[in-house]
């Protein structure tokens, strides 16, 4: 029998295996990392491209965390505005009825007073107790 290519020389099959080989070892490393350029001698200038696309897709990353940060803060300090409004609110109701002196007597007024003192503190420590991991929102040093 003969073989198939006659002409075919020991030394070229053994090179055809070993670029057999390295192809088959580069497709392997292509898939176990996912990347098509996993060093410089795949394509060096795709190299530098895809470590710029790196680094600003990072930079891009740690911008949308920064703004989903400032988002929950102003979340958080409108919430307790919007909880002091209301309180300011209903204070200003109380001060329209204590200032219908004919229909009250000194104690209710003094009622009156007690409760509009209450809601002012309430409103106060609603602001002065604002915060957002541990850092006070109103103290004036908070920024978003």
């Amino acid at each position: 029998m003969q073989p198939l290519n006659p002409n075919t020389s020991p030394l070229g099959t053994l090179r055809s295996h070993a670029n057999a080989q390295a192809g088959r070892a580069q497709a392997t490393n292509r898939l176990a990392t996912g990347l098509r350029i996993n060093r410089a001698a795949d394509d060096p200038a795709g190299l530098i491209s895809s470590e710029q696309l790196r680094a600003v897709l990072a930079a891009l990353e740690a911008e949308t965390r920064a703004s989903h940060r400032t988002d929950a803060v102003a979340n958080t300090a409108d919430a307790a505005l919007a909880e002091a409004a209301s309180m300011v609110s209903d204070a200003k109701a109380l001060a329209v009825a204590a200032a219908n002196t004919g229909a009250l007597s000194d104690a209710e007024r003094e009622a009156l007073q007690i409760e509009m003192d209450s809601m002012t503190q309430a409103a106060s420590r609603t602001l002065e107790r604002a915060g957002f991991a541990g850092e006070r929102l109103f103290d004036g040093k908070t920024t978003l």
